[in-house]
């Protein structure tokens, strides 16, 4: 076993917390253990209730699936939201989907995301909140629109022809027209 910090293997046992076995590092001096929480789960569930909350699945319905409390579901997008910035990819995407959805706040009020979406790696590229309109999407191209290089697949929102350029810019409901 490694220390997790200085990532090397020269422990000793140290003493007991909760019936856990705590390990000193003998070169950083720092205390650890190996043994999990018996309430904390592991990264595969973690992982899979971030990709239920993607598919538009709620806290309380992903918390129902996992049988586990909605709060932790809701910590987790927190903190896989917190570290978005070091998982994004930066290498230029030759087909990304621009698209918008909206989600309200107490009664009716409206929010819009956009997204931008690579469809080559399935993977996301960048978001904006705020309203449909061209403003918002001007936002978020002038985020992304230096990783286009080939396509930009859109649905026929009138807002996206004064956003994307329209030698970049095709417009369907279709996958397959635009892979080919």
């Amino acid at each position: 076993m490694e220390c997790s910090k200085c990532k090397l293997g020269y422990n000793i046992k140290h003493s007991h917390i909760h019936g856990l076995q705590l390990y000193k590092c003998k070169d950083c001096g720092r205390s650890f253990t190996v043994d999990f929480k018996s309430t904390s789960k592991p990264e595969s569930v973690k992982r899979q209730g971030l990709q239920m909350y993607f598919e538009g699945l709620g806290f309380s319905s992903i918390g129902r699936i996992l049988r586990l409390s909605h709060v932790s579901v809701l910590n987790w997008i927190r903190k896989y939201g917190r570290e978005i910035d070091k998982i994004r990819n930066d290498k230029p995407v030759e087909v990304m989907e621009l698209d918008e959805l909206h989600t309200y706040i107490g009664q009716k009020n409206y929010r819009w995301v956009w997204t931008c979406v690579n469809r080559d790696r399935r993977e996301y590229v960048d978001f904006v909140v705020g309203n449909r309109g061209t403003e918002t999407g001007l936002k978020l191209w002038k985020k992304i629109g230096n990783l286009a290089q080939v396509i930009v697949a859109t649905d026929y929102w009138k807002s996206c022809n004064e956003i994307v350029p329209s030698q970049i810019l095709v417009q369907t409901k279709i996958s397959k027209v635009i892979m080919g």
